[in-house]
């Protein structure tokens, strides 16, 4: 299983990406004076073809949700009255009504609360749980919803706690779902909150979302097919090995007064499958470890806080491309407690993916991700995207799918590649690496060497010299090995 943390140290290394509201004269105009202040910028969700207002003051940002890392859109009330998880479903059977899908959340909220028989079914007369409305019958913006809200009682506590559903169907076998998350006590000020603020909710067609994603995973397709095995040698050896710093910068702009967060080793280079072993020596390689190809090595610590967190990453891609292999070890040290080792390797052979992931002492699990036979790029690519889009030379809207140890599964990243100087100046790349994660904004010099990477957090990696790096590192006591 992956390492578990506090929250802050998956901020760390899985960053969460929040959203702040501001005021809205049209919605003042329209509102009466007991509802809800709408915010005038709107929180876009490409994935799902979403396009929403949240309540004035109130924040929004992707988390992952169950066992399978599923990602929605949490946006939390600014009364503290409650939130609202937005997410997508998705099913082969394009038949689905949305009475069924809505019918099919009641069933499973009530079989929460209750009994069940030996076939999985309710216990008639068990459940604890009360459906307390239900309106099958909205249109909003053009929009056929279902929306139910369900009462829990709760042992040892003051209120109940209640669940809000709206669900909308958005094409065959898609449905959009929001989620309400409050208790009795809240629930009239939650509720008016969640229903104004789904009132705006606007939808582009299924259709239309698969087909602007299609063009953007052709594009992505294209432009690496522009570059050859030789234009994939000359950006690995032009990246070399280099050192990166990843800082809050300070308003003085004096690196002394920034907040340092951690610093990285990148070195890559043109090599043999057997490197990603390097204690291992060449006599003892087999015919598969003498393959060629591309490596790419990430030596990083990162430092919040009382955590500190050491890894180091190998990557393997051979030279056309069809195979990869990698291995990425991570220990956590947080205070005194022992350290929290992770560990997982993964090979591909054109289709088939196979990732082993071990924590500790712990049994390894093994998964089979599905991936693409459009548009997947290994993850060495991944990493090495920014130049490798910079030597296409291309600005267009690019997409990609590419295995991701967050959700331990294949997943689409988008890249927007343009030049807003004209075409001597830098290559400004925005990108989300998941379809509804924040965007960075990367800079490169036209010869592909990075100028700066923005977080979404406000933190920066910029390239720095490696004596440059220890002298700013030992003059603020921070360690170094």
């Amino acid at each position: 299983m992956r390492p578990r943390t506090r929250p802050h140290a998956q901020a760390l290394i899985f960053t969460l990406f929040a959203v702040s509201a501001a005021l809205t004269a049209q919605a003042h105009a329209q509102l009466g004076p007991n509802a809800v202040r709408l915010s005038s910028n709107p929180v876009r969700i490409e994935s799902i073809g979403l396009t929403i207002f949240l309540p004035e003051g109130a924040g929004a940002q992707t988390v992952s949700q169950g066992p399978s890392a599923n990602i929605a859109t949490q946006v939390a009330f600014p009364d503290a009255s409650g939130f609202t998880a937005i997410h997508s479903k998705r099913s082969r059977d394009n038949t689905l009504t949305l009475k069924g899908v809505t019918d099919n959340l009641v069933q499973k909220m009530l079989i929460s609360a209750g009994k069940i028989n030996a076939q999985g079914e309710l216990i008639k007369g068990t459940s604890r749980a009360s459906i307390i409305l239900r309106d099958s019958d909205l249109n909003i913006n053009g929009f056929a919803a279902d929306r139910f809200y369900v009462e829990f009682p709760q042992v040892d506590r003051e209120a109940p706690e209640v669940r809000g559903y709206t669900v909308f169907k958005t094409g065959p076998g898609r449905f959009v779902i929001f989620e309400l998350f409050t208790d009795l006590l809240r629930l009239d000020l939650a509720r008016v909150n969640y229903e104004t603020m789904i009132s705006s909710a606007e939808f582009t067609q299924g259709e239309d979302l698969d087909i602007k994603r299609g063009a953007m995973i052709r594009a992505g397709v294209a432009a690496l097919a522009s570059l050859s095995p030789a234009d994939y040698r000359d950006v690995i050896n032009a990246s070399g090995q280099r050192w990166q710093r990843l800082y809050s910068p300070a308003r003085s702009g004096d690196d002394l007064d920034a907040v340092e967060h951690g610093y990285r080793r990148l070195r890559a280079w043109v090599g043999r499958r057997g490197e990603l072993e390097p204690e291992r020596p060449e006599s003892a390689w087999s015919d598969l470890d003498r393959e060629p190809g591309f490596l790419l090595r990430i030596d990083a610590l990162l430092l919040q806080d009382d955590l500190r967190v050491d890894s180091q990453a190998i990557y393997f891609l051979s030279i056309d491309r069809a195979r990869e292999s990698w291995t990425v070890r991570m220990t956590l040290r947080e205070g005194e407690a022992p350290p929290n080792q992770w560990e997982e390797t993964g090979a591909r052979d054109e289709q088939s993916m196979v990732v082993r992931i071990e924590q500790n002492s712990s049994h390894p699990r093994v998964i089979k991700p599905l991936t693409q036979s459009e548009g997947y790029i290994s993850v060495l690519e991944s990493y090495m995207l920014g130049p490798l889009l910079v030597r296409a030379g291309v600005p267009a809207d690019f997409a990609f799918y590419t295995y991701q140890s967050q959700g331990e599964k294949v997943s689409l990243r988008t890249d927007s590649v343009s030049r807003p100087s004209g075409v001597d100046g830098p290559f400004k790349i925005s990108t989300r690496p998941r379809e509804d994660g924040p965007t960075q904004t990367s800079y490169y010099r036209p010869d592909a060497s990075l100028i700066r990477i923005e977080r979404p957090d406000g933190r920066v990696w910029e390239p720095i010299e490696f004596e440059r790096l220890v002298t700013l590192w030992r003059a603020k006591g921070l360690p170094l090995e």
